[in-house]
């Protein structure tokens, strides 16, 4: 969220719902360009599994970007 505010730009989440990301209480135009910002990044899996989602909504994915990555270099 605080990253949007700065952005002057809408934030949006989605929520893992029946072992799966939806977009609950939000929605997304088709067409919409979307930055994914996650906070810790472990195995990226949500990161992917957000795009997965978006995707399927009709929006396109520019970029995603993390805030602690403790990946190791494994994503």
């Amino acid at each position: 969220y605080e990253t949007s505010r700065h952005l002057g730009a809408p934030a949006i989440w989605v929520e893992r719902e029946g072992g799966e990301f939806r977009l609950r209480r939000f929605e997304i135009a088709q067409g919409s360009r979307v930055v994914i910002v996650e906070d810790i990044v472990t195995t990226g899996l949500s990161i992917r599994e957000t795009v997965e989602c978006l995707r399927a909504l009709g929006a396109e994915v520019v970029a995603a970007a993390c805030i602690i990555d403790r990946s190791a270099g494994k994503t």
